[in-house]
């Protein structure tokens, strides 16, 4: 563990400036998705915009994480450091996939302890799932299986592309940083693409079950949809999860090749 110490002395520097932005960029996010929930509502001024906008920024941070290891420009002295391949990766992998996230859940929330001292829409999250919630109700349907998808969904999706990121970083032998953030909007692609394709084919699943009566208006079949959207998106998942592993594991690989 003294080794890993010294992993950590050696970026400490780059840890400190890149947490210091971190923590600056997600406070404005909260901001940003405080200032959405002062509209109440839905369809009352720009309250999901600016939720959605809040959010995405503070996650920003999070994807950016693997980028510390490619702010290092003498690379052969990171090589050279006195630890295994194995040390070093769990440094990487450690720092990206663990520390950051908790550094940056509790600025989020510390932001959000602050907030509360002034306005009791402080907790954004609880709001938000609120919302939600008195939303889904209007159509008769429930949130909870579709809250706990698309919560596992979007931790996958943060995932998958925080490793897409480590792996270009560690890929590449010249302008590392660059190649990071390439992957990061390669893999932001990707996955509206995917989301595109995901809500396209439920959407097409909707309109076969609408059904129509004396000319009345269609009436969706709640039931039948839930059942759709739940049986799609473990497969979804799965293929996320498949993805990581592959990223992760390959990441480990250049990792080991390099330090041999």
């Amino acid at each position: 563990m003294q080794r890993v110490a010294w992993l950590f002395r050696f970026y400490s520097r780059g840890i400190a400036i890149q947490l210091s932005i971190s923590a600056a960029v997600v406070v404005v996010g909260y901001l940003i998705a405080l200032w959405g929930m002062s509209f109440k509502s839905f369809l009352e001024g720009p309250f999901l915009p600016a939720y959605s906008f809040g959010t995405g920024l503070a996650e920003l941070p999070y994807y950016c994480g693997p980028l510390l290891f490619a702010m290092c420009r003498r690379r052969w002295l990171a090589t050279a450091l006195p630890a295994t391949w194995q040390e070093k990766a769990l440094v990487a992998l450690g720092y990206s996939l663990v520390l950051v996230p908790l550094f940056l859940a509790a600025v989020w929330y510390a932001s959000m302890g602050v907030a509360s001292i002034f306005t009791d829409s402080a907790n954004v999250d609880a709001g938000m799932h609120a919302m939600m919630i008195r939303l889904m109700e209007q159509v008769e349907l429930s949130i909870n299986d579709l809250w706990t998808s698309s919560r596992t969904i979007n931790i996958l999706t943060s995932v998958f592309t925080c490793s897409a990121v480590l792996w270009a970083v560690e890929m590449s032998r010249h302008n590392r940083f660059s190649m990071g953030i390439v992957a990061l909007l390669a893999t932001k692609f990707m996955l509206f693409v995917a989301g595109l394709v995901y809500g396209i084919m439920a959407a097409m699943h909707i309109a076969d079950n609408v059904v129509t009566t004396d000319g009345d208006e269609g009436k969706i079949q709640v039931n039948g949809i839930i059942n759709y959207v739940n049986s799609i998106t473990p497969w979804y998942e799965a293929a996320l999860v498949l993805l990581i592993l592959v990223l992760l594991g390959w990441s480990v690989y250049l990792i080991k090749n390099r330090q041999e």
